[in-house]
């Protein structure tokens, strides 16, 4: 908006210069298709200026697009081993959760039955390790065979073996076995989260029954996002680790993010594409994995032509410079951007060769007017 109202004003100034001459007789702007020819008056009152242009370092960049992607140890799927009934969940996607907070509650019960096989084969294996001292003790006065003590221990061996499967089992549910007795068997276990991030994922309800290794929940850790880009095969040559990059959404381009490339695939897509992953350089809770991004990787430094970046008039993603042909006349003439800061863009001619020529470096919007207001 304030470029629009300084090209109007400007350009008000420039067409009152013209009516004045018209009124003593003078000539109005000449306008071609791609050239303005100004009186002295009228230069001075649209108060172009007009310089040679300095030749400065800038970076120049490839443009590339991606999308926002998390590792895989960021991202869990959380499933249940055994099958049973959600009793309580308060789930919902996009909520954050912390680690160990709760998820679900689930019951079964077939819960009820594994603690009970648990506790009792506990007890018979506190049995069968006393007939296996028994059985020692008479072996050694010969009052036993050696065979009978032998197979004590293999009895005793194969329960503690069965005993110890019961408790990882145990474990898998999320139960405790030291904290299971014969007061507290429970029909219900809870299901917590094993990280801390935000739900993108919900695959339960109150009451639904969940089968064995079902999806219950999944959960994305957003502290350690990266960029996922796709370089082309021509273009895999410009890129190494370390370089820095700029990027930014469709929607808000005004907002840039920064990081570095990371790591660079081995392999080609279908069509051609590579893989590089780029680290961003902090967390950025608005960005979230799958969210499209374009990227600007700075590949190499380049000595070109400094113009001030609102004097480059830009039309259908191609570039222009007013250069001064003659004293009083301008030519609105393609360029090629090599490099851009906040300020300046690094620019050449469009067949790589340097801008030598005078270039209108102020109030280049008031002569492109002209040109369109003549194409109208």
């Amino acid at each position: 908006m304030k470029n629009f109202i300084y090209i109007t004003i400007a350009c008000v100034g420039l067409f009152s210069c013209g009516n004045k001459s018209n009124e003593e007789g003078a000539a109005a702007p000449v306008v071609s298709e791609t050239t303005v020819t100004l009186s002295q008056e009228q230069q001075h009152n649209a108060e172009l200026e007009v310089n040679m242009l300095q030749i400065k370092q800038g970076f120049s960049h490839l443009s590339v697009k991606g999308q926002i992607s998390t590792p895989p140890e960021s991202k869990v799927t959380i499933n249940f081993p055994m099958g049973g009934y959600v009793k309580k969940t308060n789930l919902m996607n996009g909520s954050k959760v912390k680690k160990g907070e709760l998820l679900a509650v689930i019951e079964d019960a077939a819960f009820l039955q594994l603690q009970q096989d648990y506790l009792m084969g506990k007890n018979k294996l506190i049995l069968l390790q006393s007939e296996l001292e028994r059985q020692e003790e008479l072996s050694r006065s010969q009052a036993s065979s050696k065979k009978q003590f032998e197979l004590a221990r293999t009895e005793r061996d194969n329960q503690r073996i069965y005993v110890k499967a019961l408790e990882e089992k145990i474990k898998l549910i999320g139960l405790q076995p030291a904290n299971i007795s014969a007061e507290n068997i429970t029909s219900s276990v809870s299901v917590v989260s094993p990280i801390n991030g935000y739900i993108t994922e919900v695959f339960i309800n109150v009451g639904k029954h969940i089968s064995e290794n079902q999806p219950i929940v999944e959960i994305a850790d957003f502290s350690n996002l990266y960029l996922s880009l796709r370089v082309f095969e021509k273009e895999l040559d410009f890129i190494s680790i370390g370089q820095p990059i700029i990027a930014y959404t469709n929607a808000n381009r005004e907002k840039k993010y920064s990081g570095k490339v990371e790591l660079i695939g081995k392999a080609f897509k279908e069509d051609r594409s590579v893989e590089v992953l780029c680290r961003l350089d902090n967390q950025y809770p608005e960005l979230i994995p799958g969210l499209f991004m374009n990227a600007d990787i700075e590949i190499q430094t380049a000595q070109t032509a400094a113009v001030p970046i609102h004097e480059v008039i830009t039309e259908t993603q191609n570039h222009f410079v007013f250069i001064q042909k003659d004293t009083h006349v301008f030519e609105l003439t393609p360029v090629k951007v090599i490099w851009k800061s906040d300020t300046e863009m690094g620019i050449t001619h469009t067949d790589g060769s340097a801008v030598k020529e005078k270039v209108v470096t102020r109030n280049a919007y008031t002569l492109y007017m002209q040109l369109r207001n003549k194409a109208d």
